[in-house]
């Protein structure tokens, strides 16, 4: 009688104190599909919804040693259960230094409002690639909390995956062929069809989301036709394969040159395999401080001076690249995976970014406005002057030096929001495209600056628990009430896969011939035409080539 009675006063004062993180409460253990054990624990949702949270799940054999800059592979099962409640892992950063980096940091992480083994019905999923650049940030729980989503009946998997050139050195041959982080990126999908069902998800209705870089990568995923059948729809946010910054063209130049920083008796007539060599003697610490690399003006990416980076995604010749052909051409086609998209932009991008340091580059692109053109985009040099004067004209009739906010508008559109854009125009043609803009300018979205606009990332934070909104409900009412807007947009969508399944007509979809989107305000509102994307595309259209890789 004694110790009946004590076991009720102990779940009466778990259930009176409530569930956190400090007062750790495990779930039942997880025998995964390949042989493994994990045991979660008990977290809050926002609304103080019990959920069931598993971090830091092994979804590869770690990538280190000789398996360094090599396709990861299932994890091999382990003795005992392992406990999943924190995460202490993640990649390499660049250039930044935090103690939780290591090599061994391939994981995941699952969220989940059903206790899993239970017989109800499965729900949808929803994977989220994070961005940064490709060069920092993770999965974690600090970054990416689910509180906010655990609340609307799904599933959330988050993921570390290799970063700088960890995950993205190419020799353009099957020594190094690149894209080891998208590479990554997949192995965690295929992880999640065996898995998930544990968790009570859906493996036929997986939503495969990405934010900048990570939507960059999630564009790639759709175009890799290896990958059919591992998601349903896709959610890009700010990020598009099509986003000239994130392609590389010369990548075993830039793979050479780390190397010789590294050893000065490697060039570029060595051999890939002598290459690797080096780089597999190497230490983590040798290749993070010497992988950032400048860039020669032929080689740059990006506009001018602005936003060029060395290790990206590459086009791949072997038979089992994931990149294969050109990104813009094989959605003109058709040729990707065909499932339904959300995709969108921030109102004003650039603004996330440093615009003091900014403000230093005007001149630069004032000086010459050849250095208005992409880096990538396949035009010839006779062209680049006048298609940039014209692209200048656009923004502002006077110099970016005078007129800073123009300057930001052009960045803004250079950096994101054109290839987003483009994309969803060429997809269009082939699947239901549903575009969004998000415009409001709450306290939530993080940036406050005098000019007006949305920043790159402030969506995230109406998605996603971090340590800027865990006072939630410390923001304003008109913040919290278009929270839960687009809280009910995106989960409808990975749900019903539309974003307004009451009433579609209320968010018509974008077609080759019209740029339809929501623009979303405190209120929504249907638009078109999209800032200036109809006046680059003429632009384009006059000076550009036909075939392109990106836009």
């Amino acid at each position: 009688m004694g110790l009946l009675f004590y076991k009720c006063l102990i779940l009466f004062t778990s259930c009176t104190l409530g569930v956190s993180q400090s007062q750790e409460i495990l779930s039942n253990i997880v025998t995964l599909n390949h042989g493994g054990q994990i045991q979660g624990h008990l977290l809050k949702s926002q609304k103080q919804n019990v959920y069931y949270a598993f971090q830091e799940i092994p979804y590869a054999t770690p990538p280190v040693g000789n398996f360094r800059f090599k396709e990861a592979t299932e994890p091999v099962p382990w003795q005992g259960v392992k406990k999943t409640t924190k995460n202490t892992k993640i990649c390499i950063q660049f250039p930044k230094n935090d103690p939780r980096e290591t090599e061994d940091c391939l994981y995941l992480n699952v969220y989940t409002p059903q206790k899993p083994g239970s017989t109800q019905k499965l729900l949808p999923v929803y994977v989220f690639v994070h961005g940064g650049f490709l060069l920092k940030n993770d999965g974690t729980f600090e970054l990416f909390g689910p509180q906010f989503l655990m609340d609307y009946g799904i599933v959330v998997v988050t993921l570390n995956y290799r970063l700088g050139p960890f995950g993205f050195i190419s020799t353009e041959d099957d020594v190094l062929p690149g894209n080891l982080g998208i590479k990554d990126q997949i192995l965690a999908l295929q992880w999640i069809q065996k898995n998930i069902k544990l968790f009570g998800g859906d493996p036929k209705k997986v939503t495969l989301g990405g934010h900048s870089s990570g939507g960059s990568c999630v564009g790639h995923i759709i175009l890799n036709k290896q990958s059919k059948g591992l998601f349903r729809s896709v959610i890009q946010e700010s990020g598009s394969p099509l986003n000239s910054k994130m392609f590389m063209k010369h990548p075993r130049y830039f793979a050479f040159q780390l190397g010789q920083l590294i050893n000065n008796n490697i060039d570029a007539k060595n051999s890939s395999q002598e290459l690797l060599k080096v780089l597999l003697d190497a230490s983590t610490e040798d290749i993070k401080k010497n992988s950032g690399l400048p860039i020669p003006e032929n080689m740059r990416n990006a506009v001018g001076n602005q936003g060029n980076t060395v290790w990206n995604p590459v086009e791949e010749h072997s038979r089992n690249g994931v990149i294969k052909g050109l990104m813009h051409e094989n959605f003109k086609n058709g040729i990707f995976n065909k499932v339904p998209m959300l995709i969108g932009v921030n109102s004003e991008e650039q603004l996330k970014f440093d615009l003091e340091e900014l403000k230093t580059k005007t001149k630069y692109f004032d000086e010459n406005a050849a250095y208005l053109i992409n880096g990538n985009l396949n035009i010839t040099e006779e062209n680049k002057l006048p298609a940039g004067t014209k692209l200048k004209k656009i923004y502002t009739n006077t110099t970016f030096e005078e007129d800073f906010p123009a300057f930001i508008r052009f960045v803004s559109d250079a950096s994101y929001t054109t290839g987003v854009y483009r994309q969803a125009e060429l997809q269009s043609k082939y699947v239901d495209v549903f575009m969004y803009q998000f415009s409001y300018d709450g306290i939530l979205g993080g940036i406050n600056s005098s000019i007006p606009g949305v920043g790159h990332t402030e969506e995230l934070n109406y998605l996603f628990q971090n340590k800027f909104n865990k006072n939630i409900d410390s923001f304003p009412t008109s913040d919290l009430k278009v929270q839960e807007t687009i809280l009910t947009l995106w989960t409808n969508f990975i749900k019903y896969l539309n974003p307004l399944p009451q009433n579609g007509a209320k968010w018509p979809k974008v077609t080759p011939n019209l740029l339809s989107y929501q623009n979303i305000k405190d209120t929504l509102q249907v638009a078109t035409n999209p800032k200036v994307y109809k006046d680059i595309k003429k632009i384009y259209e006059e000076y550009a080539e036909e075939i392109q890789y990106t836009y």
